[in-house]
């Protein structure tokens, strides 16, 4: 569980690259309040939501993720699935859950569920060009 810190590599990173993105997974998990901090400090940084969700649903952890969403800014957030460890239907369910709720707002829900990936993509084939 030490031999890889997602959140030490993402530390490191952003004090080196600043125009790539950077995705924290599983939101940082228990330490997602570290993940917050990063992606407070650093406008290429992305949570993303695979795995925490479901591994935390009904926790103070997905309350904590419901503010920390909201405090980066719900642009920076990425649904993913994390399949085929979670299947596809209780990953879709347990999001949509969670953005009920919640209660996010009918665009906070899109741009999480799809518009935010849409556009951090579009950029990076701009990048390219």
């Amino acid at each position: 569980m030490y031999d890889y810190d997602n959140l030490r590599l993402a530390a490191l990173l952003v004090r080196k690259i600043r125009n790539v993105p950077i995705v924290i997974l599983h939101s940082g998990g228990a330490r997602c309040w570290d993940a917050m901090l990063l992606a407070l400090d650093a406008h290429n940084v992305y949570l993303e939501t695979s795995f925490t969700l479901p591994y935390y649903q009904g926790s103070s952890i997905e309350t904590d993720l419901a503010f920390i969403f909201r405090k980066v800014g719900v642009d920076k957030i990425l649904y993913a699935s994390d399949f085929p460890y979670v299947s596809l239907t209780e990953s879709g369910s347990c999001i949509e859950t969670f953005l009920e709720r919640h209660k996010f707002s009918t665009a906070e829900r899109s741009a999480i569920l799809g518009d935010n990936a849409r556009r951090l993509l579009a950029g990076l084939d701009n990048h390219r060009a």
